[in-house]
């Protein structure tokens, strides 16, 4: 795609994203914020109507009007991280999640892989899988992909900076602020890795996908039914956490570093609350 194209399609996708994100902009915000000319925010809410979005400026504000077409919305979101993301995502990846949510899937994949792209720091709000409760974050954001059924943001915590990991069928709302932010990315040693196998009851295969946090595994079901998932990772409180999380439902058959720094983690908290 011609780079001036290239620029316009991905404008034009981002102001549809800020629209459908309940955002309110004039055509002079826009041009403003984009440093271009309002004739060419004309230009682009004219290429948007020609996709078949009915957007209009109405009292000075740009909206969308009417439901957009959830086909359509997908392959303008596979376009859009196509490019963003530089990476040859397949549309049904993103279809996976528009069956979750029929509009606001657009919105939250366009504006945190911009996020990403550009970064911005962002602010969400999130269903944590912990306690089913919604929380504020404040966070910036590294890394968006798909797993298969879901997609996960990688993020680091504005405040702390530990990192942070979100799925996006669980992300309520998001918004980007005008902060930006520079961070180098924490790496892990290979001599500090360990090969990790896990074996999950039949009941809870479905639900895997979801709370993987690692982008590198191996999942597979054994003549049991059992789903066996292999993957090489650092043995950290994280790791032993999720696994406590899914109570009977799993079993850690190695390495046995795993299993004694759960024991101590169990043994700990045994120690001080009971």
């Amino acid at each position: 795609m011609n780079p001036d194209i290239q620029k316009d399609f991905q404008r034009q996708i981002e102001i549809l994203a800020f629209c459908l994100n309940g955002e309110s902009f004039s055509k002079a915000d826009l041009a403003c914020k984009y440093d271009v000319a309002e004739i060419t925010i004309n230009r682009d809410l004219n290429s948007l109507r020609n996709m078949g979005i009915h957007i209009f400026s109405k009292k000075g504000k740009v909206r969308v009007e009417d439901t957009p077409n959830t086909n359509l919305l997908v392959d303008l979101a596979s376009n859009y991280l196509n490019l963003r993301l530089n990476s040859a995502v397949l549309n049904n990846k993103v279809k996976s999640l528009s069956k979750l949510e029929e509009i606001f899937f657009l919105n939250k994949l366009v504006l945190l892989s911009k996020a990403v792209y550009e970064h911005k720091i962002i602010s969400l709000t999130y269903t944590r899988f912990l306690d089913d409760k919604t929380k504020p974050y404040k966070i910036k954001p590294i890394n968006l992909f798909s797993n298969e059924l879901n997609w996960i943001l990688n993020a680091y915590d504005f405040e702390t900076d530990s990192p942070k990991t979100f799925y996006l069928s669980r992300i309520k709302s998001v918004a980007l602020t005008a902060e930006s932010f520079t961070t180098k990315i924490k790496t892990t040693s290979k001599n500090s890795l360990h090969k990790i196998k896990l074996r999950f009851n039949p009941e809870v295969k479905n639900q895997i996908y979801d709370k993987i946090w690692f982008t590198e595994f191996e999942i597979e079901d054994d003549k049991n039914g059992y789903v066996i998932l292999t993957t090489e990772q650092e043995i950290s409180n994280k790791l032993s956490s999720w696994c406590i999380s899914w109570w009977n439902m799993i079993e850690v058959l190695e390495p046995t570093e795993l299993k004694n720094e759960i024991k101590e983690m169990i043994e700990q908290f045994q120690k001080t609350n009971f």
